[in-house]
């Protein structure tokens, strides 16, 4: 049984930092969008795409962080278990 709540805890962790780093990975992607989208169609279009890419970025980073507050909350009462 301990192992099992240690390997839960592990899985808890890896799971924290993935959802972290698509967070990041998405920023990115938007900030890509937006440059391409300034050259190649022009600066109206280009406001349009940061904007939905702003609130696309926005809205997952909330997800990850209500995701990843409640992935804490769950380690914290197994590593009360051991």
């Amino acid at each position: 049984m301990k192992r099992d709540v240690k390997f839960e805890i592990d899985q808890l962790r890896k799971d924290k930092m993935i959802y972290a780093l698509e967070s990041i990975a998405v920023c990115f992607v938007v900030e890509i969008a937006y440059l391409a989208t300034l050259e190649a169609i022009g600066e109206i279009a280009a406001k349009k795409v940061a904007f939905f890419g702003f609130l696309s970025a926005l809205l997952f980073f909330i997800y990850m962080a209500i995701g990843n507050l409640i992935r804490w909350r769950k380690i914290r009462h197994l590593e009360k278990l051991l």
